[in-house]
């Protein structure tokens, strides 16, 4: 099947890297700069972190271009969403900072060169939001033109996907319960009394759920068992759910450790670890919803082969 990227698709993806490394600099400078503003919160440099995933974005959307299969079509999608929401966070923490600085800046005694970064950062930051919400959304629509009957290669890369997507899901869920283990561990020092959504341990009860639907979604592609199929649908619904709640805590809990960096600096590596673990929430739920519908509608077609 040939796919429709658009006249300005290349272009657009090639814009999407240089801003990506142009935000990476301006974060790495901001950081530098902003060292010694007390409280300013993007001394936790989210955009030198944050521009990574805009960057694998950019880079995979050049690869799906280059060599179209419907696997890359959905990666690029996936890639894209992940790419935006921490791209909106970085610009929702650059306003913060701005403001906090126009507003008590000549306490801080801050230089104008800190405002400029900020300032240059924050607009670049938020084309780089509108350029990988643009791709998803070109992405996912390409993925659901693709996703029909008349489509042969749907069919022939759905083994490939969901193989792909199980082993994935698994490795994913395994470095987001790695991660979690020791930050709950440091989350019971002095310093985080405040920050009780860290102790909650999301991202290692909630990864369970999606390692066993990752594990259940590679184990029965070669097989195609029945049973498993079925096992396989229910437990990405059920990994779904738990990896928005995941989500949902492993953000606020990312919250209130950003809010308690200024007086406690220790916290800004626990505020890192929160926000990676979010970004492993972030495609446990996609990739769990995913699997459950895929396997939905194949348990679908094997109950109607029944009746």
């Amino acid at each position: 099947m040939k796919y429709q990227f658009g006249a300005h698709a290349r272009t657009i993806a090639i814009f999407q890297l240089l801003l990506s490394l142009l935000c990476f600099v301006f974060g790495v400078l901001t950081k530098v700069y902003g060292s010694d503003v007390p409280y300013l919160m993007d001394t936790v440099a989210p955009g030198i972190w944050c521009s990574v995933f805009a960057l694998a974005a950019a880079w995979k959307v050049l690869s799906t271009i280059n060599k179209p299969t419907y696997t890359k079509l959905f990666w690029s999608n996936v890639t894209n969403w992940t790419a935006s929401f921490f791209q909106f966070f970085v610009v929702a923490i650059q306003v913060y900072s701005l403001t906090h600085l126009l507003i008590a800046g000549k306490d801080f005694q801050t230089t104008f060169v800190t405002y400029a970064f900020i300032s240059v950062g924050l607009v670049t930051s938020f084309i780089l939001l509108l350029i990988c919400v643009h791709n998803a959304k070109k992405f996912g629509r390409l993925c659901s033109n693709a996703n029909s009957a008349d489509n042969p290669e749907y069919f022939n890369d759905m083994t490939a996907i969901s193989a792909d997507t199980g082993a994935t899901l698994v490795k994913i869920s395994v470095l987001a319960i790695a991660l979690s283990i020791p930050a709950v561990y440091i989350a019971y020092g002095e310093p985080y009394d405040y920050t009780y959504l860290a102790r909650v341990g999301a991202g290692i009860w909630c990864s369970v759920m999606s390692l066993v639907a990752g594990a259940l979604c590679y184990k029965s592609v070669p097989t195609k068992n029945n049973a498993q199929i079925t096992a396989t649908f229910a437990f990405g619904i059920i990994a779904s759910v738990f990896a928005t709640c995941e989500l949902g805590v492993e953000v606020g809990a990312a919250v209130q450790c950003l809010m308690y960096q200024g007086e406690y600096p220790e916290m800004q590596t626990t505020f890192q670890v929160h926000m990676i673990v979010s970004a492993c929430a972030m495609y446990q739920l996609a990739l769990s919803i995913f699997i459950a519908v895929t396997y939905g509608k194949m348990n679908e077609a094997m109950l109607a082969k029944v009746i």
